[in-house]
């Protein structure tokens, strides 16, 4: 609920991220947030933003809407292989979930831009500070 608070009277643009990522850590099996699962969504959350930024970047400079848009699809499925290998260590894997399904979020969104991928990470920290 104070994540909900923090979204609402600061006027984030999407307000509910913020309490998403609380109730997914606070939930599932293992109730009760764990500092590793935080971490690692943290860790996934930013380096997703990070790509995605970079590749705001590169389609603003494009012409072409059909290359914009094969160029930006090859770079959702290009950055799931690296995602796809972090999975696999026990410790670590939950990031390479969270950056896997960022970047596709971010890069596939209707609108994608620096500002969205900004907000997340902000409100993501926000959330696992919480």
């Amino acid at each position: 609920s104070i994540a909900g608070v923090y979204g609402i009277y600061a006027t984030r643009p999407q307000p509910f991220l913020a309490s998403f990522t609380i109730a997914y850590l606070a939930g599932g099996p293992a109730t009760g947030a764990s500092i590793v699962t935080s971490l690692n969504r943290s860790f996934g959350t930013a380096v997703a933003c990070v790509y995605a930024i970079i590749i705001v970047f590169i389609i603003k400079a494009w012409t072409s809407t059909v290359g914009k848009s094969l160029f930006l699809i090859a770079a959702v499925v290009l950055f799931q292989f690296p995602a796809t290998y972090v999975r696999s260590y026990p410790l670590s894997g939950y990031s390479g979930t969270v950056a896997g399904f960022t970047a596709a979020i971010l890069l596939l969104a209707k609108h994608s831009d620096v500002d969205s991928a900004v907000n997340r990470i902000i409100d993501t920290y926000v959330g696992v500070g919480i």
